[in-house]
């Protein structure tokens, strides 16, 4: 006799890929709510507002405040309108929303239309530059704190283009869009970095070479490089304020005037080997530092 199967099995439904929680933002300054987010907010009011720090539209309903939601799921809301508009953004424009228990909110983010066709070719159309100025903010972050041994212009010409064709190949099945574009921008910018690593190594050398002299002599050219530029300036002060203590402070000060190893060894009363391990351990938390994820 055969015993029962006890196997669980969880079963799905396949995606339906034309029902998607979506707005449309027209030039007229409606916006007009697809099936599934009238759907999602059908219960009481509504409240539909704008955060800033992102140049997305939130939504949370509210039975309390707000306004009821018209059975053709439009809003008036011109003074919106003219922000995205004074943003760069061009309408009629798409959002796609994500909902987030924590303020119990919709978060509208813009994304090109359904059915687009051949959209990635279009990176410097209209479209093109509206979705640019929409994600002008994820760039920055990423371009400012990834990938420091590249230029800065030509990490943001790697960003842009990244998140173009992230936007372009995105769907729901990748998850969350920010945390989407954010993982194909840093990608791309780290593998335009290998080249400035690979051509030029001592513009992003590791500190954690084997030999003591041969740290305090690469770590120079390196330093000097860096601090041509005015944000890398910036950088290696945080580096300094969050990183290293006030005698290591003075240590690597005393590398970036010129200073011999044994010069340093004499004012400081330290070995050889003592400042080896100061070296590396600094050259440590400077490869934590420029890797460091953007939060």
């Amino acid at each position: 006799m055969r015993k029962a199967n006890n196997m669980e099995i969880q079963w799905y439904e396949p995606d339906d890929n034309r029902r998607r929680p979506t707005a449309t933002l027209k030039s007229t300054g409606a916006l007009c709510f697809g099936a599934q987010m009238r759907e999602e907010l059908s219960m009481g009011k509504i409240r539909v507002g704008f955060i800033a720090d992102e140049n997305v539209i939130a939504v949370q309903a509210n039975s309390a405040q707000g306004s009821a939601l018209s059975q053709d799921g439009e809003v008036n809301l011109s003074l919106m309108a003219k922000k995205f508009r004074r943003l760069g953004v061009r309408l009629p424009a798409t959002f796609l929303f994500f909902y987030e228990a924590i303020g119990d909110i919709w978060k509208g983010y813009l994304v090109l239309p359904p059915r687009k066709v051949h959209a990635a070719s279009r990176m410097h159309s209209d479209e093109g530059a509206s979705i640019i100025a929409a994600y002008k903010w994820l760039i920055d972050k990423i371009v400012y704190t990834a990938a420091k041994t590249t230029p800065i212009e030509e990490r943001r010409g790697v960003a842009t283009a990244a998140l173009w064709e992230a936007i372009c190949s995105y769907s729901q099945a990748y998850g969350d869009l920010t945390e989407y574009l954010h993982d194909e921008i840093k990608r791309a910018l780290l593998e335009q970095n290998k080249i400035y690593v690979k051509e030029n190594p001592y513009t992003h050398i590791s500190l954690n070479t084997s030999h003591g002299l041969e740290v305090c002599e690469l770590l120079l050219p390196r330093y000097k490089n860096e601090m041509l530029a005015v944000e890398n300036r910036l950088y290696l002060d945080e580096f300094r304020e969050k990183y290293l203590n006030r005698n290591e402070c003075r240590i690597l000060k005393r590398l970036l005037d010129g200073y011999t190893a044994e010069e340093i060894q004499r004012e400081f009363k330290m070995t050889q080997d003592e400042l080896f391990e100061c070296c590396k351990d600094v050259g440590k938390r400077w490869s934590a530092y420029n890797s460091d994820d953007v939060a």
